[in-house]
């Protein structure tokens, strides 16, 4: 199999950089183009009580903070001379992202994993865990590089 296309779905978190580094490093090597996606969830509240809360305006201050990001995120790879295309869209990430690898179609998606286990990843769930499961192709899941730990000298 050859891969042409590494789709890199991007949130700005440390775990979804990490994996654009390592895809990057993976498209030179295989001389593959990247395909960054950008999903931005709608907000969605339903008050239990009270007048409809009208989220237009938080929605759209999401995309256009989500739209300069990915346009300076797109400028800064280009002066990079990485090969890439950046979208942003609007929906439920395990779906869009799935939906995006099927229509590219890419070879290969390269995302980040926070992996969380137990109790919080029962609640919350995985996006990266759902596109493993659906995706048309192999997923590469990549963890965040741990920080440096901070020593202190020890007083004698």
């Amino acid at each position: 199999m050859k891969i042409k296309r590494i789709l890199v779905p991007v949130d700005f978190s440390a775990t979804s950089l990490a994996a654009l580094d390592a895809a990057i490093d993976l498209s030179r090597a295989l001389d593959a183009s990247l395909e960054i996606l950008c999903v931005v969830e709608p907000f969605v509240y339903a008050p239990l009580a009270g007048p409809a809360v009208d989220l237009s305006a938080i929605r759209v201050r999401q995309e256009r903070i989500a739209r300069r990001r990915l346009g300076a995120l797109e400028r800064r790879l280009a002066k990079r001379r990485v090969r890439c295309r950046a979208e942003l869209r609007l929906g439920n990430p395990y779906r869009t992202i799935v939906e995006r690898a099927t229509k590219l179609p890419a070879e290969l998606v390269v995302m980040g994993t926070q992996g969380r286990s137990g109790l919080s990843h029962l609640l919350l769930g995985s996006v990266a865990e759902r596109v493993v499961r659906s995706a048309p192709c192999p997923v590469l899941t990549v963890r965040a590089r741990p920080k440096a730990a901070r020593r202190r000298p020890k007083k004698r």
